[in-house]
């Protein structure tokens, strides 16, 4: 019996069953890259090793991810039999096999013993919708258009005046012309779990310049902590700003794509946690920016926002992983 991890080789003999178990996980399967290896790795190394080719059986086993997730990718192909289980059946369904016949109406849950209303509802504001979409009801969207909507940003008139804690997070760039990357400094105001937005500079200079504007940003809004990608020109900033000690910095690694992070942090928006004002002279380019994310000609503004979230969501979860005896 062969037990593979999908990518690798496959070693001892073949079989005429084969059976394999969610091949790719919610953050690879955002990257188009992922997809296709597992996708390949399925139809060159995992698919040949039936002894009969004709009777033999695949049965594959995984929550909805993308479209173009590998059961997406076979039913495309044909020749395959879909078991659809969705959390909560969106139609009547009959699910015959043979001894035992199973029928759900629309509403119905799939194990109402472990899930009701309110813990289906909860997922789906931790997950965001297009993620709850695809792995509980098995129904993936596309991400073009979709990956963020105008009415998940929340609205204030006036900033509360108490605060947890205020952030800058800078995306930077060391040119000056008009072509090419902007460098941005979002700054937020921390109040009761959500982030309000209450600035944005974006501007294409030179490194002297970009030094001299954080540190005029920095006086200006006085936040506990700024946060600078570590790499290309915020590499040589955070340096700087830590060998002259005024400035909090915290120098950040970004992983993965633009894409697969920013769907990291989508839910957060959708749930409320990112506030924008009611009107400012850089609220329109911001809000357009994200709303083409990832179509659009400048997503600067998107790197440093995704930043912070990220920076925020991975804070929490260290917090949670502490247990209390």
């Amino acid at each position: 019996m062969a037990r593979p991890s999908v990518g690798g080789s496959l070693t001892g003999e073949g079989g005429n069953f084969l059976i394999l178990d969610d091949p790719i996980n919610p953050m690879q399967a955002i990257s188009p890259l992922h997809r296709k290896l597992v996708n390949q790795w399925f139809d060159h190394t995992f698919a040949s090793r039936l002894n009969d080719k004709r009777k033999g059986v695949i049965v594959l086993v995984m929550q909805r991810l993308h479209q173009d997730d590998l059961t997406g990718y076979l039913l495309e192909k044909g020749g395959w039999q879909h078991l659809c289980l969705p959390m909560v059946a969106a139609a009547r369904e009959v699910h015959d096999f043979g001894a035992v016949c199973k029928t759900r109406e629309i509403g119905e849950f799939l194990h109402d013993g472990r899930e009701n209303a309110e813990t289906i509802e909860r997922t789906k504001r931790e997950l965001g919708s297009m993620a709850f979409s695809a792995q509980f009801q098995q129904q993936p969207v596309p991400e073009e258009g979709n990956m963020l909507r105008a009415w998940w940003f929340g609205r204030y008139k006036t900033v509360p005046m108490d605060i947890t804690r205020r952030v800058q997070s800078w995306d930077t760039a060391i040119k000056s012309g008009a072509r090419n990357d902007a460098s941005v400094c979002l700054t937020f105001h921390e109040h009761d779990g959500r982030s309000y937005l209450i600035d944005v500079a974006v501007m294409r200079c030179e490194y002297p310049d970009l030094k001299k504007s954080v540190y005029n940003l920095y006086t200006r809004c006085k936040p506990h902590a700024v946060l600078v990608e570590d790499k290309a020109s915020g590499q040589q900033l955070i340096q700087d700003l830590r060998r002259e000690g005024e400035i909090a910095v915290i120098g950040l690694m970004p992983k993965n794509d633009k894409v697969t992070r920013f769907a990291a942090v989508s839910a957060m928006i959708e749930a409320g946690r990112l506030v924008l004002p009611e009107d400012a002279p850089w609220l329109a380019a911001f809000e357009d920016e994200l709303l083409r994310f990832p179509n659009g000609m400048h997503d600067d503004q998107v790197d440093a926002l995704t930043q912070y979230l990220d920076w925020l969501r991975l804070g929490v979860l260290e917090k949670l992983r502490v247990r209390v005896l």
